[in-house]
């Protein structure tokens, strides 16, 4: 069994989107690896089909992206020992309409608190490059080195980091929030099947274009998840940890007052993982109490199918009334297309 690291890597990207990056690991990297790992902030905060996607009203942004990860026994041998892995991204405007997004990869032997290290990120270290970067504009001028001044910012936010893991997450006092069903996903993987099918309501139903009113569409929701545990997975394989079985546990995505949350939990039965997940909005106009539910409760429902081996589309009304027991297949890109037709028309 290999020694436990951690992997936490820095990337600064400005009003122009160039990237600034630190990452503090113990592996040496080699210079096409190097330029891999300088792709990551646009692969895990950009990807073309998100922007392209949700061009009618700007660009949703991830926030918080989470995955639980396990060994693999059949390879315990060479594993590389990793608890938890967390993306983290605050964006703040540098002048009116110009955002910075300060991006965080944190990997670790431990079970890390995510909320902890994201207040780290959005009430020191991000604030400090930007306040840092004005004021030397205004004292140095043409003198100040803009470049080694945000990379030495870097690196105290890597130090920062790095002084708060290893402690066991904090309980914190949540309000109750409830939200409203908008998908429910289910993929199947392993032993030669890869399936995936989206469930929501009929592209007839006209609560369909008020729900899309409030999420990037129906084609980003049906492909985020795949997109970001295979990410992952490149991403381990980059850094070269071995042995690690990846699974989305919760992504964050906002735009402006708007936000989406994505959970799924899985089982694995005879080498095929069979996960569910729900994408959740906070509210919508007229839904009643009964469509407004707090995330324990849809995660009660997902376990219950999973853990009975209970059919999705039995228990779909528990999720959402409204929903139709059609499936939508999202295996591939003309089912995409099938999907952003119909699901994503705005007439």
């Amino acid at each position: 069994m290999k020694r436990p690291s951690w992997i936490i890597a820095l990337f600064f990207s400005d009003e122009s989107n160039l990237i600034f990056e630190e990452i503090k690991h113990e592996k040496e990297f080699s210079k096409e690896q190097k330029n891999q790992l300088k792709m990551l902030p646009f692969q895990f905060l950009g990807p073309i089909f998100l922007t392209a996607a949700s061009a009618r009203e700007g660009a949703w942004k991830i926030d918080f992206i989470e995955y639980s990860l396990s060994l693999k026994q059949q390879e315990i041998k060479e594993a590389d020992i990793l608890q938890t892995f967390f993306a983290l991204n605050s964006t703040m405007e540098s002048a009116p309409g110009m955002n910075t997004n300060l991006f965080a990869l944190i990997g670790s032997p431990y079970t890390e608190d995510p909320i902890e290290i994201y207040k780290k990120i959005t009430d020191y270290i991000h604030p400090s490059i930007l306040q840092g970067t004005k004021m030397n504009q205004l004292l140095l001028g043409k003198k100040f080195n803009r470049e080694k001044f945000i990379k030495e910012e870097l690196i105290r936010g890597l130090h920062l980091i790095e002084y708060y893991l290893g402690s066991s997450r904090k309980l914190y006092w949540k309000e109750k929030k409830n939200y409203y069903c908008v998908v429910v996903t289910e993929r199947k993987i392993g032993q030669g099947i890869k399936h995936s099918t989206l469930y929501t309501i009929e592209p007839e139903d006209s609560l369909r274009r008020r729900i899309l009113e409030l999420i990037p569409s129906f084609y980003v929701l049906s492909v985020l998840p795949d997109y970001y545990e295979n990410l992952l997975k490149d991403t381990l394989a980059l850094f070269e940890k071995k042995g690690i079985f990846i699974n989305i546990r919760q992504i964050n995505l906002s735009l402006k007052e708007k936000e989406v949350l994505y959970f799924e939990d899985f089982i694995i039965e005879k080498g095929i993982k069979r996960s569910i997940g729900c994408f959740l909005i906070p509210l919508i106009d007229d839904a009643s109490s009964r469509e407004l539910r707090n995330k324990r409760f849809y995660h009660k429902q997902i376990r219950n199918i999973l853990d009975n081996d209970l059919s999705l589309t039995e228990y779909l009304q528990d999720f959402n009334i409204n929903f139709s027991p059609r499936g939508w297949n999202i295996n591939t890109e003309d089912d995409l297309n099938h999907i952003s037709l119909l699901l994503d028309n705005t007439s």
